[in-house]
């Protein structure tokens, strides 16, 4: 009988160990494109391993569930109260999983206390969902807070993302001239979307100077710094070989005549 037990006990473990490798292949084919949330496997695995432990119990050793389940009220209460946290983030995780405001790799913005958290979704497991921002900080959000914040999700839209940026010239310079140099601009830099042509809009008109707003389109949320910074390197350079310089803060001081 140890043996015979043993080898039923050797048995249940290959097949919860193939099963979750089987969920996490087919899960893996269907979402190849933003991977697959551990969570997800996880709770397969133990719907398994609660069904194959069941089924040894009354089919084995003859236990009667029902009435340990009825007796065991009181001790499930006690539990769940000890660990509402802990419950809290796994039934908010498979909420997540369930309506996919996000999936993995996808740049968020999390609104948590008058704070913004931008990152990269990285992993979604039962107790947070973890971030990697623009400067590789790992930022982990328990799923139970992340359920109640306002996420912006800058990855689902199929448009591309708009970025602009601003800049003052004086009202001496041509401005249908400043407005071709600045699109000509961003033509030939990476990660801009060429189907989306940039433009150049007015956004100020100052007493010494014109805000200028140049709006273009990118395709990763996470390139927007580095490709922002080319646009600006090449706006400033295509300026100033043209000869036309930013405009500053200017006073006009007026000498009151003596009478």
């Amino acid at each position: 009988p140890y043996v015979g037990f043993g080898a039923l006990l050797w048995g249940v473990i290959i097949l919860v160990k193939s099963f979750r490798i089987f969920s996490f292949e087919y899960l893996f084919f269907m979402n190849m494109h933003t991977g697959v949330p551990l969570l997800l496997v996880n709770m397969l695995s133990l719907l398994v391993t609660l069904a194959l432990a069941s089924w040894i119990a009354t089919s084995v050793f003859g236990f009667r569930l029902a009435p340990v389940l009825a007796t065991s009220a009181l001790f499930s209460i006690v539990l769940g109260l000890a660990l509402q946290e802990t419950l809290g983030n796994l039934f908010s995780g498979i909420a997540l999983q369930i309506d996919k405001p996000y999936v993995i790799g996808d740049w968020i913005e999390v609104q948590l206390n008058n704070q913004k958290l931008v990152g990269k979704i990285y992993e979604i497991t039962w107790r947070a969902t973890t971030l990697i921002s623009t400067g590789e900080e790992w930022i982990t959000i328990p799923n139970r807070i992340i359920a109640q914040c306002q996420i912006l999700n800058f990855s689902k839209t199929k448009n591309p993302i708009v970025r602009s940026q601003l800049f003052r010239v004086p009202y001496e310079v041509s401005l249908k001239e400043v407005k071709a140099l600045l699109i000509d601009c961003t033509k030939d830099i990476k990660g801009t979307v060429k189907s989306s042509p940039p433009c150049v809009l007015i956004a100020e008109a100052a007493e010494s100077w014109v805000l200028l707003k140049l709006v273009y389109s990118i395709k990763d949320y996470g390139e927007q710094h580095v490709i922002a910074d080319q646009v600006i390197e090449n706006c400033l350079k295509t300026l100033q070989e043209a000869g036309i310089h930013l405009a500053g803060p200017r006073l006009n001081v007026i000498q009151a005549q003596r009478v």
